[in-house]
C-alpha cells in the first residue's frame, strides 16, 4: 500500500516560532501583532520565499494555511 505524505502548516503569532519553522523547512503562517514585529521581520527577510504567509488574524491564518497546502499540492491531516 502506498501512502501519500501529509504536510503540516504551523500557525503562530510568535516570531520565534515563525523563525524556527523556516529553519526547519516547514510551511508556516505568522499572525501579526500590535507591535508589528512579525510584519517587519517578514517584509525584511521572507516575503519572497513563498513557504510562509503573514496575516492579521486567525480567520486569515486558516485561509493562508489552506492556500499554502494547495500551492505545494499536499494533503491535510486534521489533528
Amino acid at each position: 500500500m502506498t501512502t501519500r505524505p501529509t504536510q503540516q502548516v504551523i500557525i503562530s503569532d510568535r516570531l520565534h516560532a515563525h523563525i524556527m519553522s523556516q529553519l526547519m523547512g516547514k510551511l508556516n503562517v505568522v499572525i501579526n501583532s500590535e507591535t508589528k514585529k512579525q510584519e517587519h521581520y517578514y517584509m525584511t527577510w521572507e516575503q519572497s520565499i513563498g513557504t510562509s504567509a503573514l496575516v492579521n488574524n486567525n480567520a486569515e491564518a486558516l485561509t493562508a494555511a489552506l492556500k499554502l497546502l494547495d500551492k505545494y499540492e499536499t494533503s491535510v491531516t486534521l489533528v
